[in-house]
């Protein structure tokens, strides 16, 4: 059973299900209830393609559709 997160930025408030997490909590997977969003949340800029591709499976395997991972890109002074 996934862990649950609740975010609340004052005007919107969302409950969130985070799917996995890295070993050293380096990345999370975070996906919605309702199964139509899904998000990495990394603290590095990019992750190993191993890495990425065995999130995008464990997401399959909730049941959630790995084309709906949106990759954001990080501006280089971040």
């Amino acid at each position: 059973m996934p862990a649950k997160l609740t975010l609340d930025l004052g005007l919107y408030r969302g409950a969130y299900w985070v799917l996995a997490v890295g070993n050293d909590y380096d990345y999370a997977l975070v996906g919605h209830p309702s199964l139509t969003m899904l998000w990495v949340l990394s603290r590095s800029k990019t992750l190993p393609s191993d890495v990425l591709e065995g999130l995008e499976q464990h997401a399959s395997r909730e049941g959630y559709d790995p084309a709906a991972l949106v990759m954001t890109p990080m501006s280089s002074d971040e």
